[in-house]
């Protein structure tokens, strides 16, 4: 039996969102006492809550967020746990996970740090790469990375990070959760962006589908 699993955070005035960046922000604009009907507005950064990354955002010239092909956010996903050793996610496990993969060309990797959503240490505090990863993700047949982080980086920094995934179109999902729900290694997955035009990020609905053959 099909089970579907909500993988997205839930956008909110409270939530806590990366150090600088605006606040999420809602209102309606239009109300039942006054106009009979209700109508929202709102404002965040596209980088806040569940959002998918584009290369725009570090690659001077790369692809906006609605550049970018929808078949990179949705189909076969693989689920592997990362190997975390002093705050360092170990590339080695990495690689050995993945010869378990099929033919999915997502890869979703668990490291537990959802737990921490909703805290200052959420966005300080995550684990980090011990090196640069796209050619093993490659090498794999992987074109999406999803993480249940806010940000990935390794030894280097952000930003190279960042670089080396979007500069070799390897797309990057992040701030998932739920993600200790899924119970299958191999799932169907989707998070497909808002399609916001010229815009180096957008927010996703993520959710992952068991036993969906």
């Amino acid at each position: 039996m099909q089970r579907i699993i909500d993988l997205s955070q839930v956008l909110d005035k409270s939530m806590v969102v990366y150090p600088g960046d605006p606040s999420f922000f809602v209102e309606k604009f239009k109300c039942f006492n006054k106009d009979k009907y209700q109508a929202c507005c709102f404002q965040m950064s596209c980088h806040g809550g569940t959002h998918a990354d584009a290369p725009s955002h570090f690659v001077c010239g790369g692809k906006d967020i609605d550049e970018i092909a929808l078949d990179n956010f949705i189909g076969k996903a693989f689920v592997a746990d990362a190997v975390i050793l002093d705050g360092m996610i170990s590339t080695k496990a990495l690689k050995s996970s993945l010869t378990a993969k099929g033919d999915e060309k997502i890869l979703i990797l668990r490291t537990g740090w959802e737990v921490f959503v909703g805290t200052d240490s959420y966005y300080t505090d995550h684990p980090f790469f011990e090196s640069r990863i796209s050619s093993i993700l490659k090498e794999a047949g992987i074109c999406t990375i999803a993480v249940d982080m806010p940000s990935l980086t390794n030894k280097s920094g952000t930003i190279d990070m960042h670089l080396d995934l979007l500069e070799n179109n390897i797309t990057i999902i992040e701030s998932l959760i739920n993600l200790k729900s899924i119970s299958k290694n191999k799932i169907f997955f989707s998070a497909a962006p808002l399609k916001i035009k010229g815009c180096d990020a957008a927010p996703v609905r993520a959710y992952a589908i068991e036993d969906y053959e």
